[in-house]
């Protein structure tokens, strides 16, 4: 029983600091996590963009009034050697989150 009467000061503030850098370290792991999750999706974002554009190029330069993916598809069935090679957004999604790998995370 003596030696739980001798909580000292520094032991309360050693316990308290010690609880105040997990917290800090789950803080820098859920800032980073977050940061990650925000470079995929514009990375995302700006590959399907990238692909849109080249979609409406495709329907510009082979007349195709309504450029859906329903039409491009239509044009890919009647001419395969001439066709549309868009990327699925899995692929979009996996070259993304490849890139951002690379990136550094």
């Amino acid at each position: 029983m003596k030696n739980l009467k001798k909580i000292r000061f520094s032991h309360i503030y050693m316990f308290v600091l010690t609880i105040a850098l997990i917290f800090l370290s789950y803080q820098v792991y859920w800032l980073n996590e977050k940061q990650y999750r925000r470079s995929v999706q514009s990375s995302i974002d700006y590959l399907a963009n990238a692909q849109s554009i080249k979609r409406l190029e495709f329907c510009v330069n082979h007349a195709i009034k309504d450029c859906t993916e329903e039409n491009v598809d239509a044009w890919n069935e009647k001419h395969p050697e001439d066709a549309f090679k868009g990327k699925s957004h899995l692929d979009i999604s996996r070259q993304a989150v490849e890139s951002t790998r690379q990136f550094g995370y």
